[in-house]
């Protein structure tokens, strides 16, 4: 239990003493006072931006994102540059730059205002986000309950595969089905398990209601950042005006809140619902505002770990020969192949396993994203304006054979075997959550790095450790003939790395699961 605890994040308070210098530092350093005003300068660009030749600029980065930042991240391996970015211009750093990303004041350089601005949490849901970070919060208590939710994931995973395996294609005994999208609704089972519980989670009127809540909130998003900021709450009044005020996922929330009103809180459902009935203002909290939350917090979860766990069995069945070794470390970590919470922590090759996939096939080719707040000035002398975004390369590090010999091959024990030396060296078990599948470092940047890395991923690696064993130990995977014993490539699209939507594999229940 020991190692568990390193899964779960330490205070705000501790984090923002370990990584980040104080407010006062940066307002000196980057103070108009500065002695040497001569040293501040911007970042060369890795494309044109001269008038006239800007719109093939940002239309070349759209189209070629992920080539131009691999150019960019070999051409400034250890600097920073700037290009287009989604109608903007950004500057992307390298080497020792992305550790002072990480550690910068959020007066500097913004997570939330960026998340903020992605998503237009202050019209689309509420000041509850907005300001409140009310999910943040959420997350933090998802963190703490780990275990018990586990127990309710692992009631579901076997209910949502045999589910959606029936809607596969009957192929000599085996079922087979396009990876991407079964992935996808098997994670979402799961997600909704853990956010709404039993029974809602498996009601279909509210899966499909809550989909149309969650898109339609993602579209309102997306028109609201085409207007000027100052313009934007005058927009979404107008938007608003073609929104259901009272959307059928709203009254299914309605009238679940008011169940979990009448149970004493003690009682209640120990799930994400229960989590924010208790926070939201009022006696009756707004529906709005918990299908928001709700919403929010499932398009993070959704998207993320449906591409993450694609991948990951993608590269699964293009390397049966692992299986059986995963198969081996799983049954010797459990009671007769019942997995518990305390049993993932065990298996270290899983864990290498995935973590690999997640650095092959890194699902986002930047990582930390942070809006300027004021003017910021890196210790180069590279001074970024307010309102600009500084970024970081993410898929360039971990395709640098700098950091990982032979960089560009599949090894799926690679960091199992960096931690079995790692322990030897130092003769300190611990040492394995230097390697953990949700360790961050400068060069590993699938969480993102610092007191802002992904909040969500000791949910989301949780998820997607025990429902890679259980698939382990109760079906057999492979292949289609028709893909030759080779992966199918990923298609890369505006800088995301997802899972080939066409790709097929092929599952049969085991008949008897080894207990031995």
């Amino acid at each position: 239990m020991e190692a568990l605890r390193q899964w779960f994040p330490p205070s705000e308070e501790q984090a923002l003493l370990a990584l980040s210098p104080p407010t006062a530092l940066y307002n000196w350093l980057n103070s108009e006072h500065r002695e040497d005003e001569s040293a501040t300068k911007e970042a060369p660009n890795l494309v044109t931006g001269a008038w006239g030749l800007s719109l093939f600029s940002h239309i070349r980065s759209l189209i070629w994102t992920d080539g131009l930042i691999q150019k960019g991240y070999e051409q400034y391996r250890d600097d920073m540059f700037r290009m287009p970015f989604y109608g903007s211009w950004a500057t992307i750093v390298n080497g020792k730059y992305v550790e002072e990303i990480a550690r910068a004041p959020d007066t500097y350089l913004s997570f939330h205002e960026t998340f903020n601005n992605q998503l237009q949490l202050e019209h689309v849901i509420g000041p509850e986000l907005s300001q409140g970070q009310m999910h943040l919060s959420l997350l933090r208590t998802l963190n703490r309950n780990l275990e018990p939710l586990h127990r309710e994931i692992s009631d579901e995973a076997e209910y949502i595969v045999s589910q959606t395996l029936g809607k596969g294609k009957e192929e000599d005994g085996w079922v087979s089905l396009k990876a991407f999208a079964w992935v996808t609704e098997v994670v979402q089972g799961l997600n909704q398990r853990a956010f709404v519980g039993f029974p809602l989670c498996r009601d279909d009127e509210w899966t499909k209601a809550g989909q149309q809540e969650d898109m339609t909130l993602f579209f309102q998003a997306s028109l609201l950042r085409l207007f000027p900021k100052s313009k934007r709450g005058d927009a979404n009044e107008y938007i608003t005006n073609f929104v259901p005020s009272t959307s059928v996922a709203r009254k299914i929330i309605a009238k679940a809140i008011k169940e979990r009103i009448e149970i004493p809180e003690g009682d209640r459902p120990n799930d994400l619902l229960s989590w924010t009935i208790t926070r939201v203002p009022g006696e009756e909290p707004d529906p709005k505002v918990v299908c928001g939350i709700l919403g929010l917090l499932t398009m993070v979860a959704q998207s993320t770990t449906s591409m993450s766990f694609a991948h990951a069995i993608l590269h699964l069945v293009a390397h049966p020969e692992c299986i059986s070794v995963l198969r081996e470390e799983i049954l010797e970590a459990t009671d007769n192949g019942d997995l518990t919470y305390e049993s993932l922590e065990q298996m270290r090759r899983l864990d290498s396993f995935i973590r690999e996939t997640q650095r092959v096939s890194t699902i986002g080719n930047i990582s930390l994203a942070r809006i300027v707040m004021k003017d910021f000035t890196f210790s180069n002398g590279v001074c970024v304006p307010a309102g600009e975004m500084v970024q970081a390369v993410a898929t360039g590090v971990h395709k640098d054979p700098a950091h990982y010999p032979e960089p560009l091959e599949f090894k799926p024990w690679r960091f199992y075997d960096l931690t079995q030396a790692e322990a030897k060296d130092t003769y300190d078990p611990r040492a394995a959550a230097k390697y953990d599948i949700v360790s961050t470092s400068p060069t590993y940047l699938t969480w993102g790095l610092g007191r802002h890395a992904c909040p969500g991923k000791w949910y989301a690696a949780m998820i997607m450790k025990h429902l890679m064993a259980y698939l382990i130990l109760h079906y057999d995977l492979k292949l289609p003939d028709s893909a030759k014993g080779k992966r199918p490539d990923d298609w890369v699209v505006a800088g995301a790395c997802i899972p080939n939507t066409s790709a097929r594999i092929l599952l049969r229940r085991k008949q008897v699961v080894a207990t031995e």
